[in-house]
């Protein structure tokens, strides 16, 4: 029997973002899940302010385009942390008011 892996979510930017890329693919694990997340080249000068773990993760990978492809394990409230300020920078939040 072969095992395909699929994405359990993938959060697009359709709301409340507005555009349809979407923003991350998660996949779950036991215990914890991954997150597939493609950060922009302009993550590089946040290096200092994110974990050890998603700072090793950046080294690891190659750049693709104008980011890079990280596969993060999400198994602490720092990564969790990690991952909603690289989803800030491809993404901000629209003030209230602003179509």
């Amino acid at each position: 029997m072969k095992l395909i892996p699929f994405p359990l979510f993938t959060a697009t930017a359709a709301v409340p973002w507005g555009g349809g890329k979407a923003l991350c693919t998660l996949y779950p694990a036991a215990g914890a899940f991954t997150c597939l997340v493609v950060a922009p080249a302009q993550a590089e000068a946040l290096l200092p302010t994110l974990s050890e773990y998603t700072q090793a993760c950046w080294q690891a990978v190659k750049p693709m385009g104008s980011g890079r492809w990280l596969s993060l394990e999400v198994d602490s409230p720092e990564v969790v942390e990690d991952i909603k300020t690289l989803l800030m920078l491809k993404r901000p939040l629209k003030k209230q008011g602003q179509a």
